[in-house]
């Protein structure tokens, strides 16, 4: 008798082990998303659109301020390539005061970048303007 109960003590303690083994490897393969931070891959893309030359002459021309600032949000988010995120665009004057209007309804954080733009130095008319992005986080 005291053979089959150590021999189930035994087969009872592999048993575990195996499990174990088991779950340390699986979460072990388990890939962690990397959350990533908005903050620092928007300044970059600012850049890069501030080094357009077609927008830079589209501000200084000072063209239809609302389709220009559309066509830099859908650049920015073509670039972006997440839908979780929303992003508006302001253009204003160095003077004045960018901000978002509406103001969304979020308990979220806004991310706020800016970037002074101006035209070329060909363009006789150089007045430079804000270009102001705001990203938040949708709600589900």
């Amino acid at each position: 008798m005291d053979k089959r109960g150590f021999l189930k003590i035994v087969e009872a303690t592999v048993a575990v082990i195996i499990i174990l083994v088991a779950l340390v490897f699986l979460s072990a393969q388990r890939d962690i998303p990397e959350r990533r931070d908005i903050g620092r891959e928007v300044p970059p893309l600012m850049d890069e659109l501030a080094r357009n030359l077609t927008f830079r002459e589209k501000i200084a021309e000072r063209e239809d301020e609302e389709v220009l600032e559309n066509q830099l949000k859908l650049a920015l988010e073509a670039k972006i390539k997440n839908p979780a995120f929303e992003i508006s665009v302001k253009i204003c004057n160095l003077t004045e005061v960018c901000f978002l209007e509406p103001y969304p309804n979020t308990e979220q954080d806004i991310y706020s970048s800016e970037r002074v733009i101006s035209g070329s130095i060909k363009n006789e008319s150089v007045e430079p303007k804000k270009v102001k992005v705001f990203m938040w986080r949708k709600e589900i």
